[in-house]
């Protein structure tokens, strides 16, 4: 792209954008949509390259622009703008297109007479003050011209050399609208030509590219084949190829936009479909572009690895995907699917008759967060001249619409999360330690904004839950704009790879949801040693899926052998450290067993508080012996030990101690890392179970804590929580 963009894909392919010192011609009859192109142009130029647009309208005013620009970029009705008859959602689009507006560097002139030497004063001053990009003049039959001129024809060629001149002093193109003559509408046959051209030798000369449009639809309006279809005709070009290509034209907003699919791509597709008896596929970007080109089986296709399309913050892949389907069927439950995990903008199947021809299409695309809980729209039309719709803009507006639901939520800097929990029993059993699961998430400051339940008979060996439930859960993440998964329900080094490269969303289970809040509470040397063992043992099994460059091997020349792989020498060190903290833990072993020694000299009697996580143990311990042991209303507030004296009325001292609360399925990994901290109950004197008395789950955990200890001498109590 050597020019100004137009971001329209064939547009710029055949000019490689509007060049430097350029005079464009912009040419068709009444109703064409001339001011409606160059309007598109001239936003799309300001947008993408944040440079001034400097808009000479001689015959309407700049309200009327300004009307039609906050229609196309709002996607509201201009109708509905004059009148002011909009909904609520309406009136929120059209304030946030106003705001998107007055950041674009588009400027106005709408003064009825002016010349040539006017407009060229003033782009000079704003190309000193603003970088010009672009000059749109509408239109050239109106610009005033030498009154001494002894024709209008001359009047006209002289105002098209001064434009020609423009362009050049500037080294900016210069697009100007023209009219044709009335002896089009004569002919059967209705496209322009360069002859019909008003004064057409002098534009004719002094141009460098003249495009015309053509709506057949003016003129056949009872045309299903033409509706909201424009060509547009490069009939000149000084420096590059014509050639024609077609937009989208929706009048209702005056917008024109690139096609999902052409008529005559969709026509290959389709015959190349049946003569291979297999679905075809094209994966297209929104360039235009053909990235992929896919060959499946009769009744499937296989999209490729896609993880180089990074989802950015707009969420979407940038690829849309068109493929055939040979039995005349809709939509797959497989497509919809593919959609959704994959990000795609939009699905498309084309159905092939009997004969190779192209039949009624279906598409689909994801929605944002709506009050109904849809999560996709398929659309359904009866033949690809039917299928006028502006893609780009469908894209843009759904991506501006997930992106205003969710900028709220990306200040917050949170990690935003939805529980997944898979039962063979009662649903609510499930939904009960979904409570708990999101009690752990919100002490590790994660931000739950949903849970999904899935009944099963059999868990998939694959994903735990079935495929096609991924499908929901990626929306589910889409609107609510989560960034990660948390199972209930310990998941293997496959599954927890398979899901990751589904979902393309970060994927945990409650054990690791566990171990990282305990790495976030560690404080003292002991606690963050047993918290890295267990966060290493839990680690070491699942390095064989991590990744796949990690099997690339190290041997070099002159070794013995292959020599070892990058994973390989991954997972000795973690053995190594692993082997380095268990010496330590005997250390801080053998110390423990030193001050019970100097206790039991001493005879001091430990009491050892203990129970469920979030019991009230540490406020129990604050409120006996006047401490300030940190204490709040999450779990695993405590996972250092602290202990206290405390004095009878009896002239009796005790050892107190406060310890590291239970919870259900407690990791194995975490068991043996903190056996030693466990070894101080088995020498308690007395272990005081304290449980919440509020919770509704009070008999299973004293059960959970009861199964966890062994059979020591103990008290129990029960108290309200400290909220």
């Amino acid at each position: 792209m050597t020019g100004v963009p137009t971001d329209f894909k064939d547009f710029d392919r055949l000019t490689a954008g509007l060049q430097p010192s350029d005079l464009i011609i912009i040419a068709g009859r009444p109703s064409m949509g001339k001011t409606a192109l160059a309007l598109n142009i001239g936003y799309n130029a300001a947008k993408r390259t944040g440079k001034a647009v400097a808009v000479f309208s001689l015959e309407m005013s700049k309200q009327q622009l300004g009307i039609r620009m906050l229609g196309f970029d709002a996607s509201i009705d201009a109708t509905k703008l004059r009148t002011g008859f909009l909904r609520d959602k309406e009136w929120e689009r059209l304030t946030d297109s106003a705001n998107r507006l007055t950041e674009l560097p588009i400027f106005i002139d709408d003064s009825s007479t002016i010349s040539v030497l006017e407009m060229k004063a003033k782009c000079r001053r704003l190309k000193k003050s603003h970088d010009l990009t672009l000059v749109i003049v509408d239109y050239l039959q109106l610009i005033q011209g030498r009154r001494s001129a002894e024709s209008r024809q001359i009047e006209i060629s002289e105002v098209s050399r001064m434009l020609k001149a423009l362009a050049k002093d500037l080294n900016v193109p210069v697009m100007a609208l023209s009219q044709l003559n009335r002896k089009v509408e004569d002919r059967p046959n209705k496209r322009p030509q360069l002859a019909d051209l008003r004064e057409s030798g002098a534009i004719e000369q002094d141009a460098d590219v003249i495009a015309f449009i053509y709506r057949d639809e003016v003129y056949h309006p009872d045309s299903e084949e033409s509706r909201n279809i424009a060509e547009i005709i490069i009939a000149k070009q000084r420096n590059g190829p014509t050639g024609y290509f077609k937009l989208t034209f929706r009048k209702e907003l005056t917008a024109f936009g690139d096609e999902i699919i052409s008529h005559e791509l969709t026509r290959q597709i389709s015959s190349l479909s049946h003569d291979i008896k297999r679905q075809v596929a094209l994966l297209i970007t929104r360039k235009g572009d053909i990235a992929f080109v896919i060959v499946g089986d009769y009744n499937h296709i296989s999209i490729p690895d896609l993880s180089k399309y990074r989802i950015g913050a707009s969420r979407l892949k940038g690829l849309r995907c068109i493929h055939t389907h040979l039995n005349g069927e809709p939509l797959s439950e497989e497509d919809i699917t593919d959609l959704v995990l994959l990000g795609l903008d939009l699905m498309v199947c084309v159905q092939v008759d009997e004969k190779g021809i192209p039949g009624p299409i279906f598409y689909a695309n994801v929605l944002p967060e709506n009050s109904d809980g849809r999560g996709w729209l398929v659309n359904r039309v009866a033949d690809i001249g039917q299928l006028n719709v502006d893609f780009l803009e469908l894209v843009q507006s759904l991506e501006a619409e997930i992106a205003r639901t969710q900028s709220a939520r990306l200040l917050e800097k949170k990690d935003r999360a939805l529980l997944v929990g898979v039962t063979t029993g009662p649903r609510w059993r499930e939904e009960g330690y979904l409570d708990e699961l999101e009690e752990l998430a919100v002490s590790d400051n994660i931000e739950v904004v949903g849970r999904i339940v899935q009944f099963i008979k059999k868990a998939d060996p694959r994903f735990l839950i079935r495929k096609g439930k991924l499908g929901e859960l990626a929306i589910r993440c889409l609107q609510t704009g989560s960034n990660l998964l948390i199972f209930n329900h310990e998941l293997t080094p496959a599954q927890v790879k398979n899901l990751t490269d589904f979902t393309d969303l970060k994927i945990i289970d409650r054990s690791q949801l566990i171990l990282d809040i305990f790495a976030r509470r560690a404080v003292t040397r002991e606690g963050k040693i047993q918290v890295e063992l267990a966060q290493l043992k839990y680690l070491l099994p699942r390095l064989a899926t991590k990744n796949t460059a990690m099997s690339r091997l190290t041997g070099g020349i002159g070794g013995r052998g292959p020599g070892e792989t990058k994973l390989e020498i991954n997972r000795r060190r973690v053995r190594e450290r692993i082997t380095r903290l268990n010496l330590e833990l005997k250390g801080i072993k053998r110390q423990r067993a030193g001050r019970r020694r100097l206790r039991d000299v001493r005879r001091l009697p430990v009491i050892s508080i203990v129970g469920y996580t979030n019991a009230g143990k540490s406020t129990l311990l604050n409120t006996l012996t006047n401490s300030h042991v940190g204490a709040k209303d999450r779990l695993f507030e405590t996972l250092d030990p602290s202990s206290r004296r405390l004095r009878f009325p009896r002239d009796r001292e005790v050892i107190i101690t406060d310890t590291v609360g239970f919870i259900r399925n407690l990791p194995k990994s975490l068991m043996e890392a903190f056996a030693a901290t466990l070894e101080e109950l088995h020498d308690a004197d007395l272990l005081l179970h304290m449980a919440d008395a509020t919770s509704g789950y009070l008999e299973k955990q004293i059960a959970t804590v009861e199964e966890i200890l062994a059979c020591h001498e103990r008290v129990s109590g029960e108290t309200d929580c400290d909220r």
